[in-house]
């Protein structure tokens, strides 16, 4: 008898112990005992890093050889020529899917002299409605990019995966007076001319660094342009340029957007 007596003592104590954890884990589910807050911190943690930023120097290597890359100080003919037509909001641009044109002229503003080559000019392939060399030139020589050479330079500026567009040309000039197009047989950019018309002459138009700030992976960078007609500021405009880290840690271009003063 005994032995029965804590058998059933035993039993009483295990259905005991089953109805309160089942009535604990209802509670729980309910939400009628508190959730333990370490996740929470943890995520709230995280939302605070993911949108804090963080300062840099306008004078940084970094924040320099980027805004070199895409602008300049501008004093000469029309400014940042390169960027018109480019959305609907004047001299914005957005990289992906954006304007080939636009992402080429930039292109064309890195070429380099010294990755030029010589070429006779009855090697260079006729283009229709072009000249080979400037109308006022007698020259018998020309030169050439490598199709690999811009190609590099494309994806220096927009990403390791970006790819050139191969029948848009490379615009150095605001009126179209120059212009490299790829002959695709030899792979090789030449430059052709027109004659067009027209004179321009300075802008007015003052631009710095405002400032710059690094937010998650990305940069971005505050130009600062004004415009002054005798003496006196007529407009001003924040001109900001977004740069996103790639996982081989350098920086492509995304945006040009412009914000009012």
């Amino acid at each position: 008898m005994e032995v029965n007596g804590s058998s059933n003592s035993k039993l009483y104590l295990v259905a005991i112990l089953l109805v309160v954890v089942f009535a604990v884990y209802i509670a729980y589910q309910k939400g009628l005992i508190l959730k333990p807050k370490q996740e929470e911190n943890t995520n709230n943690v995280e939302t605070k890093q993911k949108k804090a930023s963080k300062s840099l120097s306008a004078d940084s290597r970094l924040v320099t050889f980027l805004y070199n890359e895409v602008t300049y100080d501008v004093n000469s003919c029309y400014g940042m020529w390169e960027y018109t037509g480019g959305t609907k909001n004047q001299n914005e641009f957005i990289a992906d899917g954006g304007n080939e044109v636009i992402k080429m002229r930039l292109v064309g503003r890195l070429l380099a002299d010294g990755n030029a080559r010589d070429v006779d000019i009855s090697k260079v392939p006729k283009k229709e409605d072009y000249f080979k060399v400037p109308p006022e030139s007698t020259s018998e020589t020309s030169h050439y990019y490598s199709f690999d050479y811009v190609q590099s330079i494309y994806k220096q500026l927009f990403g390791s995966g970006a790819r050139v567009d191969k029948n848009v040309g490379i615009q150095m000039d605001v009126a179209g007076g120059m212009v490299y197009y790829l002959d695709t047989a030899t792979k090789k950019y030449y430059p052709y001319y027109k004659i067009v018309g027209g004179e321009c002459g300075p802008t007015n138009e003052t631009t710095r660094i405002k400032k710059a700030e690094m937010k998650n992976n990305s940069i971005l960078i505050y130009q600062s342009a004004t415009w002054k007609e005798e003496g006196k500021s007529t407009d001003k405009y924040i001109y900001v340029y977004k740069f996103e880290q790639e996982s081989d840690g350098l920086y492509k271009f995304v945006s040009r957007k412009v914000e009012r003063e």
